[in-house]
């Protein structure tokens, strides 16, 4: 296999749209390449050596904020003529529950779902970072040969994706999406997280006529009484009108951990996506 070539390309939010060929030149390599906004989003990007590639891949991650780690898998997506985006969200490192408070303090609501009347954090992270990475992706040179785009959210990253696909500048962009150990279950939530299924029913019409993938396993805890399974279960069933294809895992580990213990799941979402891109 060829070496990756490491390049860097630091720009401004402002110049996050312009074209991937000035801090990218074609090669017979893959490329990885890195973009820094000024407000402190990170991305990194393996663009595929294939003369057409299939498409492109952004994994949006969940509570904590840090995808880059994804680039350990890149290979395996280059391999299969796949170009792979990833992008750490502008927030400061945490860990477990406390990742709740921490991704909430993006807004004056202090909410991670659903802030009735006013932003909440998948809001904030839609409309300033991924939208951002989104839109540079499209404008990129190397997307252009293969203008195919899935989204693969990790846990709270699911929340994120489906957000994405409902916002109306974005639909049209995202060709399916993978949910990975997604934490989408409104239908378990109480208390003052009840309010969830409000921002699930305003949004679950954004993957219509769309190809969607989940797995989840019975053994993945998302809080006491739900699980990752359970969210499998409820998107399979609120998700009409998508072509939704489920899938039980049985290790109980969770989004990225699952992705880079079991070799088997990532080749399931790449060759599940190279089954929607023909």
């Amino acid at each position: 296999m060829s070496s990756l070539l490491s390049t860097k390309c630091w720009v401004g939010l402002a110049l996050l749209f312009v074209s991937m060929s000035s801090c990218a030149q074609a090669t017979s390599a893959p490329i990885k390449s890195s973009i820094k906004s000024g407000d402190g989003l990170i991305a990194e990007i393996a663009t595929s050596k294939a003369t057409n590639p299939i498409g492109t891949v952004i994994y949006v991650t969940g509570l904590g904020g840090k995808g880059n780690s994804i680039q350990k898998l890149a290979n395996v997506f280059l391999d299969n003529d796949l170009n792979l985006v990833t992008f750490d969200r502008d927030e400061p490192a945490c860990q477990g529950f406390q990742c709740f408070g921490t991704v909430g303090s993006r807004v004056p609501s202090g909410q991670p779902i659903y802030a009735e009347g006013q932003p909440s954090a998948l809001d904030h992270i839609v409309a300033n970072e991924l939208s951002s990475v989104i839109n540079f992706v499209t404008q990129a040179d190397w997307y252009q040969s293969a203008p195919k785009l899935y989204l693969v959210g990790g846990s709270y990253g699911a929340w994120i994706t489906l957000q994405a696909s409902a916002t109306p500048e974005l639909t049209e962009l995202i060709s399916g999406a993978v949910f990975v150990s997604p934490s989408i279950a409104p239908h378990k939530s109480t208390g003052k997280y009840a309010s969830e299924a409000l921002r699930f029913d305003a949004i679950k019409h954004g993957l219509i006529s769309k190809p969607v993938l989940a797995i989840g396993s019975d053994k993945d805890i998302l809080f006491p009484g739900a699980t990752t399974a359970d969210s499998v279960t409820f998107l399979e069933a609120e998700l009409t009108g998508t072509k939704f294809f489920a899938v039980k895992e049985s290790t109980g580990k969770h989004a990225k951990e699952l992705l880079f213990y079991s070799k088997i799941h990532v080749k399931k979402i790449i060759d599940w996506i190279l089954e929607q891109a023909k």
